[in-house]
């Protein structure tokens, strides 16, 4: 048996298009097999296999083809509708630094874009994109902290083992203070939301930071960051499947990284836990700092409220109607009532 795994990506669109498969030794292959499996240790979502002997006639021989193509129609229903990183550059004269390693997922974000869009509005769900250091979070490398105050985090630093413990972590040569509420605010919002995390860290700083907000990879349909971007120094919507500016909603300390996308951002006030050059020394413990930051309570008020206007103002249609429905929807108009 021979066991041909196509593109994840391309596999994740609503109809599965044409695939060339190649063999190297045509005439010893006598079966196919295709499997979809959208999750890391989760069971195929698709298992496709085909007889190719067919292709021997006793009357009339006909060689294996070196290549084969197969089509393959995967309608998914909405709890099956996986993650995805894609990436798009409308702008041909401002090239993305990342634009040669990630043409062909430009290409599919056309593709599945509308699918994961009608996906989320079936279940009712706007879709959220969050900020990390000093929106969910704010952190220091533990060599920029002096020996003594190392000494004062370390008595109080939860274990990666501990997620629901204390808010404050020692990890990936780092101090982690989460931001009050952060855990119950994921968790509220991600009744009315697909959540993705975008953040100007590094794709490793965010997927450990993804881990330890998110530590049974259930919350977030994607994490990206900036090797991840299409412009550098700059945040967009681009290389998200299935947010776009009509559906979306971004919470984010930084406005300036956003000028593609300011009518869907909440602009959150800074979190700083840590100075400059260590920790703010017992003043979690002398003046209850960190525990009186409300920020995310107003916010996941706002944002059930939007939610809420959304779908009463725009209500789901059949599944039939949901092509139309998609391209005349827009939530921007009704967060920025709530926001002036």
């Amino acid at each position: 048996m021979s066991t041909t795994l196509v593109s994840q990506v391309q596999q994740q669109r609503k109809i599965i298009d044409t695939q060339d498969c190649g063999f190297k030794e045509a005439n010893k292959v006598k079966r196919i097999r295709i499997r979809y499996t959208p999750y890391l240790n989760q069971p195929p979502l698709i298992d496709f296999t085909t007889d190719l002997s067919s292709y021997k006639n006793k009357e009339e021989p006909v060689e294996k083809p070196a290549t084969m193509k197969i089509r393959i129609k995967y309608n998914p229903p909405p709890a099956a509708v996986p993650p995805l990183m894609v990436v798009r550059n409308n702008n041909t004269t401002e090239l993305s630094f990342n634009e040669e390693q990630n043409k062909r997922l430009i290409l599919n974000s056309k593709m599945c874009g509308n699918t994961f869009r009608k996906a989320y509005f079936g279940r009712k769900k706007l879709c959220l994109v969050l900020d990390l250091d000093h929106t969910l979070l704010h952190s220091v490398r533990i060599q920029d902290v002096s020996a003594e105050d190392q000494e004062y985090l370390n008595l109080r630093v939860s274990s990666m083992k501990d997620l629901d413990g204390n808010s404050l972590y020692r990890h990936i040569g780092r101090y982690i203070k989460l931001r009050p509420y952060t855990r119950e605010f994921l968790k509220e919002v991600g009744k009315y939301f697909e959540l993705f995390i975008y953040t100007m860290g590094t794709r490793d700083y965010a997927a450990e930071m993804g881990r330890l907000l998110d530590p049974q990879g259930v919350l977030f349909k994607s994490i990206v960051s900036k090797d991840d971007s299409t412009n550098q120094n700059r945040m967009n919507l681009d290389i998200l499947a299935g947010p776009n500016e009509s559906n979306t909603i971004i919470v984010d300390d930084t406005r300036r990284v956003w000028e593609e996308n300011e009518k869907n951002l909440i602009q959150i006030e800074k979190y700083n836990y840590f100075t400059e050059g260590g920790h703010r020394f017992k003043k979690d413990e002398e003046q209850g700092y960190g525990d009186e930051d409300g920020a995310l309570k107003s916010i996941s008020e706002i944002l059930h409220g939007v939610h809420k206007m959304f779908f009463e103002s725009y209500p789901v249609p059949s599944p039939v109607e949901l092509n139309e429905y998609i391209k005349s929807v827009d939530v921007r108009p009704l967060l920025q009532g709530f926001l002036n």
